[in-house]
């Protein structure tokens, strides 16, 4: 059982491993076929163990997985609910394993079907094609739950390499996750039987139905990025500020304290001094962009005029159109009220020829950072708890056209909404029926601060990239602290900033059409 448990976590470091920033992307078949390994071949049917004990294996499995991968949980617990370390940390391990127990429930469940049906001495050797499309399908159920839960799947760690990415736009997710376990379950079922048992054809048959794998994924991939290079001829000028602001000071600038929300917008200013000086020397050729990490804008542009001058000011020096960051307030409804002051997490676009375009509103709000779950049943919780921020919620998306009525249309996508595909691809839908045969942008206005300079950024980037690729979408993801980055539509990063730092990415996005100057 020892040897088991230490297999268990062997796989679960291996998938850590796969992922960013370490990106040793090939241990992906490692650690599937290493877990999968006991479920799927007949040869160690005999030596299952109790269900107790198996289910024991698949928990220290998940647990392991989240706590390699996801511990900085704990410091975005303490960043964002003020909650001291010495409890931040095992709330996190309850979290994990909480998440963990109904998986091993189903897990459980599934170990005792297989051991009613195919245990029996006598139908052992006809079972394993039935074992292995049964495990299969089970798989297939259990990614598509957990994808609910923490939206990612062992196969985004392919992401890693620029053209396997770049095949999720033919494959989709579902296609690679069908090709990779049915190629480890395939491999696993056929070694185990007859002449094709020992050590040689375990190692033999995963690897060829891997580089089997590789090349579906590699082909697709291939094509797609040189379909992109020729349907993207043109490029944007671009800028990304980062502010490198602290997260003290972001909830002391929230809160309106007048210093720190002169200090914030020094900082920026100094930024964009930065990007007036490069484009003074280096003039664009076409119109030049600019955008602003989520939140990096202190005060209310869309609701004050005096603050919105600041921005349109700046416009007006750059010759360029800005996506901010930002704050809005309204009346909204809540707690059976319709006329409630609420805060917005917002993306605002102000254009030089026309000042303010419009503003996107935040649609999914991060957990106990934004909202209180289950606010509308209770909406005095807020009063019980004065420190819970509460942002609303959209009612609907709303794409940010560029006044050219042949311009682009950009899309905001405030932090995690890029990780959610359905919400994604139907706001993608939208845009296209609103405004056809225009151009669509990504924006992914993003703050990582609240995570730290652990793996979350690097994660969050992955799968941002798993969408922008599954799509075919230039995106660009300006970010508080990093990783700000311009993204091809293929999903491979073309630039990317420094960590915890102030710096403005420069750089050139990939588009159908050029946007020139007004």
């Amino acid at each position: 059982m020892k040897f088991r448990l230490l297999r268990s976590f062997v796989s679960a470091l291996a998938l850590a491993l796969a992922f960013p920033p370490y990106n040793v992307w090939p241990l992906v078949f490692v650690s599937l076929a290493l877990f999968l390994g006991p479920w799927v071949c007949g040869r160690l049917q005999s030596q299952f163990p109790r269900p107790r004990d198996f289910v024991l294996y698949v928990f220290v499995y998940l647990f392991s997985i989240y706590g390699l991968g996801f511990f900085w949980l704990s410091f975005t617990l303490k960043e964002f609910g003020d909650i001291p370390w010495v409890f931040s940390v095992p709330l996190t391990g309850l979290i994990f394993a909480a998440h963990c127990v109904f998986f091993c429930f189903l897990a459980w469940v599934f170990y005792l079907f297989v051991e009613k049906k195919f245990s029996h001495p006598e139908t052992l050797q006809k079972s394993y094609l039935k074992k292995s499309i049964l495990v299969f399908c089970v798989l297939m159920i259990w990614e598509f739950l957990d994808l609910r839960l923490f939206p990612w799947t062992p196969v985004h760690g392919f992401g890693v390499n620029k053209y396997l990415l770049a095949s999720v736009a033919s494959l989709q997710t579902w296609g690679w996750q069908v090709l990779t376990y049915g190629a480890i379950i395939g491999s696993l079922h056929f070694w185990s039987r007859g002449p094709f048992k020992g050590r040689v054809g375990l190692i033999v048959f995963p690897a060829l139905c891997m580089g089997f794998v590789l090349g579906v994924g590699f082909f697709f991939g291939f094509r797609k990025v040189k379909e992109y290079e020729v349907s993207f001829p043109h490029t944007q000028t671009v800028a990304l500020i980062q502010g490198n602001i602290g997260n003290y000071e972001k909830k002391l600038a929230k809160s309106g304290l007048a210093p720190t929300v002169r200090n914030v917008l020094a900082e920026h200013t100094l930024l964009l001094e930065k990007v007036q000086k490069e484009w003074e020397s280096h003039p664009p050729e076409n119109e030049p962009w600019v955008f602003w990490p989520e939140t990096s804008y202190p005060l209310f542009p869309v609701n004050r005029s005096q603050d919105l001058q600041f921005l349109y000011d700046w416009s007006l020096q750059l010759k360029a159109p800005q996506w901010v960051g930002t704050y809005h307030t309204r009346k909204s409804v809540f707690g059976g009220r319709d006329d409630v002051e609420l805060d917005y997490n917002v993306v605002a676009m102000i254009h030089p020829k026309t000042g303010l375009v419009g503003h996107y509103e935040k649609s999914i709000r991060v957990i106990f950072g934004e909202y209180i779950p289950g606010d509308e049943w209770w909406p005095g919780v807020y009063e019980k708890f004065p420190a819970a921020v509460h942002f609303g919620k959209a009612d609907r998306p709303v794409a940010l056209a560029h006044p050219d009525p042949e311009g682009p249309v950009f899309l905001p996508l405030i932090c995690y909404e890029i990780l959610y595909p359905k919400y994604v691809k139907d706001f993608v839908a939208q845009a296209r029926k609103d405004y056809p045969g225009r151009e669509i942008i990504l924006v992914n206005a993003t703050n990582d601060s609240w995570y730290g300079s652990g793996t979350e950024p690097f994660q969050h980037s992955l799968l941002g990239r798993w969408t922008v690729a599954s799509l075919g979408l230039p995106t660009v993801r300006p970010t508080n602290t990093g990783l700000s980055q311009i993204i091809a539509p293929w999903g491979e990063v073309l630039n990317q900033g420094a960590q915890n730092e102030p710096l403005v990415l420069f750089g050139e996005l990939p588009v159908r059409k050029a946007q020139k100057r007004y």
